[in-house]
């Protein structure tokens, strides 16, 4: 909604100030109800850098002091109304994918040099990362709400 059809729809301060703090109440009970949940990752700010498993918050922590006293650990909540993580396309689950990925990425930083001819394995990992770029990213739209009619 646009400010003017918003200014619009109420006729008088009043109105406008009692439609706000009710907007205010209820994010802050959206606020607290997700702060009681337990953080399902830490985020250093302001790199992003985000932390998850059973020492995420220590991970987290230690970086932001390495960081000398510039960044900050935050939690990241699991919203109510955000969407699971869909299936991983492949049997070997998200983190084996994510591994392979870095794997594949690192050999080909490797292999590949600009004034030389690429070579027949390199053209086979690159296409088993485009493969997989676009089944991850067929799961994923597949789980989007906005995909599903």
């Amino acid at each position: 909604m646009t400010y003017e059809a918003w200014r619009i729809s109420y006729q008088s301060s009043e109105q406008a100030a009692r439609a706000a703090y009710a907007e205010c109440v209820r994010l802050r009970a959206k606020i607290d109800e997700m702060e009681k949940q337990e953080p399902v990752a830490w985020i250093v700010a302001p790199s992003s850098r985000p932390f998850w498993g059973e020492y995420a918050r220590q991970d987290a922590e230690s970086e932001a002091q390495w960081c000398g006293g510039t960044a900050k650990a935050e939690p990241i909540y699991h919203s109510t109304g955000a969407p699971s993580v869909p299936e991983c396309p492949y049997p070997c689950g998200w983190r084996s994918l994510l591994k392979l990925a870095i794997e594949d990425g690192a050999y080909l930083a490797r292999h590949i040099n600009e004034d030389e001819p690429v070579t027949e394995n390199a053209r086979t990992v690159t296409m088993r990362m485009v493969l997989r770029l676009r089944d991850v990213l067929m799961a994923l739209n597949n789980a989007a709400p906005e995909a599903k009619p």
